[in-house]
């Protein structure tokens, strides 16, 4: 095999597309429950945007030794932060993170707080793990969160990981499955 220019050669834009369409065809509404998707006249809308990731999936450390981020920083985008940066194109959405391995009680309760006012809280799931002995990378904190916000506001979630990780999102009203934490997807 010439591997001269392999890689050039695999990642074609013709690829690209392709892989773009895959995932289009791909994602899957899992639950709607109270049809809230597609979300309708986005400006009418208070929503924000929450985005669960791991320490090493955000690119400044600064950022990554606090629990909750506003995108009022300015900040180079991460992957986990290409998600909340493509809703923004649609409608005014406020932004925050949730880091696992700096998850205390107070900050969830002071994060639980913030997003009680929000009328819709999308929620990308980021940097789950593939094995289903370590509860996909989920947390229970993480889970008892998203569980306790569900009965003040309206929820979907995003869990970008493996789709056997849906057994944890059963309880929820709506739901899209992405399939991968993929930029594209």
């Amino acid at each position: 095999i010439e591997t001269t220019n392999l890689e050039a050669q695999l990642h074609t834009p013709q690829a690209h597309l392709l892989k773009q369409q895959l995932f289009e065809q791909a994602i899957t509404v899992v639950a709607n429950e109270e049809q809230l998707i597609p979300l309708k006249d986005l400006t009418q809308h208070n929503i924000a945007c929450l985005s669960i990731v791991n320490a090493n999936d955000t690119k400044k450390t600064k950022e990554a030794s606090t629990t909750v981020m506003s995108t009022s920083q300015t900040c180079e985008l991460s992957a986990a932060e290409l998600f909340p940066s493509m809703l923004k194109k649609y409608a005014p959405i406020a932004h925050h993170t949730l880091i696992r391995e700096a998850i205390t009680p107070e900050a969830v309760s002071t994060l639980a707080s913030q997003l009680k006012q929000y009328q819709v809280v999308i929620v990308g799931i980021h940097g789950m793990s593939e094995k289903c002995n370590s509860n996909f990378g989920l947390k229970e904190e993480e889970l008892r969160l998203l569980t306790s916000l569900e009965k003040d506001t309206a929820l979907i979630i995003v869990p970008f990981g493996n789709v056997y990780s849906l057994t944890h999102f059963q309880v929820f009203k709506h739901v899209i499955m992405p399939y991968e934490d993929d930029p594209i997807a």
